[in-house]
């Protein structure tokens, strides 16, 4: 504990959930089972670990055509509505596009600061305690997880059966409220358009494609996505 405290004075304001290293399967199921200790928060704050805040109060947020499961703060209907997906064992890369198309397939947007609040150590070089780093990533389960992404990505919602999954129930305002998982393993209902797992059916995908200039199937990126829609400039340079 901080500064040799055994218990910090606002422990009592803290739910947790633990995990021995070797069970570690990837950031989807990670921030699933942190999802579950919501108890009926009016907001929701999704951050990394390894981040440097800035004492900054920035003037109003920008519309961003990218999201960042780093540094994340919505109401909690998108943690609702939008769920993390713990049948994605050992996806990284992938993660965020796939969370960002359910976002936005479901009519949510999404906002950036206009100035930096904080910073976050990509390199993991210097991480040696990083979960990839120690062996433990099956490459299969992996290479599962991608392909299910990749699937929707291209797929699109558009002239798709809409179908109706039972997606997470609130619990009755209690000390243990949260969210529950409908069951598992997951049924094809549930990845597909209007699922809880797949895209939504308020937008389709060809209309997220356009709007943040991105085509995943023919991995073409225009100009205008390489900074998020925002003038370069903008940007601290290292």
């Amino acid at each position: 504990m901080a500064g040799g405290q055994r218990t910090a004075p606002y422990q009592q304001q803290v739910r947790e959930v633990r995990l021995h290293y070797k069970a570690a399967t990837g950031p989807c199921a990670a921030r699933s089972l942190a999802q579950q200790l919501w108890a009926g928060e009016e907001f929701v704050l999704q951050i990394d670990a390894h981040m440097r805040t800035l004492r900054t109060q920035p003037p109003g947020p920008l519309p961003s055509y990218f999201w960042a499961a780093g540094f994340s703060f919505a109401p909690a209907a998108w943690l609702l509505e939008v769920p993390y997906c713990p049948h994605l064992p050992h996806l990284f890369f992938g993660e965020e596009a796939y969370m960002l198309a359910r976002m936005v397939t479901r009519g949510w947007q999404v906002w950036a600061p206009s100035l930096a609040l904080l910073f976050h150590q990509w390199e993991r070089g210097e991480r040696s305690t990083s979960y990839q780093a120690s062996g433990q990533v099956d490459q299969e389960l992996r290479a599962a997880s991608q392909a299910r992404v990749l699937q929707l990505l291209w797929s699109g919602s558009e002239g798709a059966a809409t179908v109706v999954s039972p997606g997470y129930e609130q619990e009755p305002a209690s000390q243990a409220a949260g969210i529950k998982h409908p069951g598992q393993p997951p049924s094809a209902a549930d990845w597909a358009p209007g699922g809880i797992w797949g895209l939504g059916t308020s937008r389709t995908m060809q209309w997220f494609e356009y709007s943040c200039g991105v085509k995943f199937k023919e991995k073409l990126i225009e100009q205008r996505a390489l900074f998020g829609g925002r003038d370069p400039g903008v940007f601290v340079t290292l």
